[in-house]
């Protein structure tokens, strides 16, 4: 964001002398479920007359017919995209009820259906003639910005699409988890995609669930996941639990083979999902009106006889600073530069909070003034409490007697500190 519309009272950002910022990070870590929807061609429709007699002698809660069709169980691991018709049929002026659907049947929901199918009155007013039922199943199948990661959360590949597309308005996926959640994905002149949250009977009065998402097509000539730019931010509710992108793709788009998404009959959808948990951390930094800066200078003397890994200067202002000096270096530099360091003891900061400075590091060039110097301006913490460089000065340079960094084996040191805030926790 420009400067200037930060700055401007009117656009809202700061005021009174006071702004706030926030982050969210989430991580993906990949627990996608691929999956592969094999579309049959030319499939068989079972037909199916139940005949329940004595209706009203009926007392368990339940009933179920003779079983009908070619497969009477699911094979393990297999899901199957099943269009059905159930159907109540008024005997006498041939009215009738029906509940259609196109639903994935596993081995651990093996039902669909319609818990109010048919009030009892109307069942039950001889005017209507129903106490016949006959079910039908029709079609039973067995079984933009670019990215190489495949989606972390959930793939399909859906094979004879235009199958899929004459059978069925809308293919709703299997269940996957993300954030502790149990999700579906589903989908004129577009390719609508969508992502509902399942299972939500056992959920408190007044849930929600903040979503975060993003939905996938897959590119089979670029080898690539497309989705577009931005995540999708949801709220789900007891209201709206499904929310998604009604035109994801144009079909005509999607359709031409020459684009990559639909090749041989084929295509790959997939999906992320991040659900919004409070980890929340609010901080509020204080700046300091007029704040003061400490200033030290530690002539080190005898450089050259310097043995030790590191030495610790004198402490100075009112945090008690120090300066550390690797004469040979340490991490990157070791063996090559000297490393300069500024600490503060992590009993010198309160508990809970950051210190917010700006700092200056500076190695004196003693003849001809072109001293060597990093700044910065840094958090220091209790768990960060070192900041400096350790390529700092090559050794190499230091000991040019022509660069004037040593002159009789005397190296000098300067240090600027100015504390600029404090970063405490928000009351």
């Amino acid at each position: 964001m420009w400067y200037c519309q930060i700055h401007h009272p009117v656009n809202g950002y700061l005021i009174d002398d006071t702004c706030v910022f926030g982050a969210e990070v989430f991580v993906v870590k990949n627990s996608s479920k691929e999956r592969c929807l094999s579309m049959i061609y030319d499939p068989t429709t079972d037909f199916y007359t139940w005949k329940v007699t004595k209706f009203s002698t009926l007392a368990e809660s339940f009933y179920v017919s003779e079983s009908f069709g070619h497969s009477k169980c699911i094979p393990s691991d297999t899901k199957w995209v099943v269009k059905y018709i159930l159907r109540a049929e008024g005997q006498k002026n041939g009215e009738q009820i029906e509940f259609e659907g196109n639903e994935l049947f596993a081995s651990d929901n093996d039902g669909w259906g319609c818990a109010e199918f048919l009030s009892l009155a109307k069942l039950k007013d001889p005017k209507k003639g129903y106490l016949h039922r006959r079910a039908r199943v029709d079609g039973r199948s067995r079984h933009f910005i670019g990215r190489n990661a495949p989606p972390s959360h959930y793939l399909i590949k859906i094979e004879s699409f235009s199958i899929l597309k004459a059978s069925i308005k809308t293919c709703i996926s299997d269940e996957f988890d993300a954030g502790d959640y149990k999700w579906s994905r589903n989908g004129k002149d577009h390719v609508s995609i969508y992502l509902e949250l399942v299972q939500t009977n056992a959920f408190p009065n007044g849930w929600e669930v903040i979503g975060i998402s993003k939905f996938f097509i897959f590119n089979q000539l670029q080898n690539k996941y497309f989705s577009s730019k931005d995540w999708c931010e949801n709220r789900y509710h007891a209201i709206n639990t499904r929310c998604g992108i009604a035109k994801f793709i144009n079909v005509n788009t999607f359709s031409n083979p020459v684009n990559g998404y639909l090749i041989d009959d084929t295509c790959v959808f997939g999906a992320e999902v991040f659900v919004v948990k409070s980890t929340f951390k609010e901080r509020c930094l204080s700046m300091i009106n007029d704040p003061s800066t400490y200033f030290y200078t530690w002539k080190v003397t005898k450089f050259s006889t310097l043995v030790e890994e590191k030495f610790v200067s004198e402490s100075f202002g009112h945090y008690k600073w120090n300066v550390l000096l690797c004469p040979n270096g340490n991490g990157r530099g070791k063996g090559n530069c000297i490393s300069i360091f500024l600490e503060v003891p992590r009993s010198s900061i309160p508990a809970n909070t950051k210190l917010f400075l700006k700092y200056i590091l500076r190695v004196k060039d003693q003849k001809n003034g072109k001293h060597v110097y990093t700044e910065g301006n840094e958090l220091f913490a209790s768990n960060k409490a070192v900041l400096g460089l350790p390529e700092f000065l090559s050794l190499a340079k230091l000991r040019d007697p022509k660069m004037g960094y040593l002159v009789d084996d005397t190296l000098i040191i300067e240090a600027e500190v100015t504390l600029l805030g404090l970063v405490l926790p928000k009351s």
